[in-house]
């Protein structure tokens, strides 16, 4: 019963996200309130987090691949696929609330550094 009561207490009970990192007793470890997951047709394929500011309204990410898929991996670092991510089923969930910022989108230019995405909207 109380393993249940803590699993239900938790902020996050969405699948994709319990799967990213758990504790001994298989409860999501959420490390940062500022971190999103990036998914694709519901598939968790990379985590953005460390947030800097860019731009007025932009914010840079680390981009983590979650996924070893070569195809995948090739299209998050490829422009034209961040210029039309919606339509490709792109989603982007906050990782303490599980909650999918629905306004979110990528810069024109999205890759300013290597490894970085830059993206404005997203607010949990």
């Amino acid at each position: 019963m109380l393993r249940w009561l803590q699993r239900w207490l938790q902020p996050a009970s969405y699948r994709s996200v319990e799967a990213l990192s758990v504790d001994a007793n298989d409860l999501p470890i959420l490390t940062s309130d500022s971190e999103w997951i990036i998914e694709i047709e519901g598939r968790p394929v990379a985590l953005l987090s460390d947030p800097k500011q860019a731009e007025m309204f932009w914010n840079s990410y680390r981009m983590t691949p979650l996924t070893d898929e070569p195809k995948l991996l090739a299209d998050l670092q490829n422009v034209e696929f961040w210029r039309h991510c919606e339509a490709r089923g792109v989603a982007f969930r906050h990782r303490a609330s599980s909650k999918i910022a629905r306004y979110a989108f990528p810069g024109g230019d999205p890759f300013p550094e290597p490894g970085r995405l830059v993206m404005r909207g997203l607010y949990k």
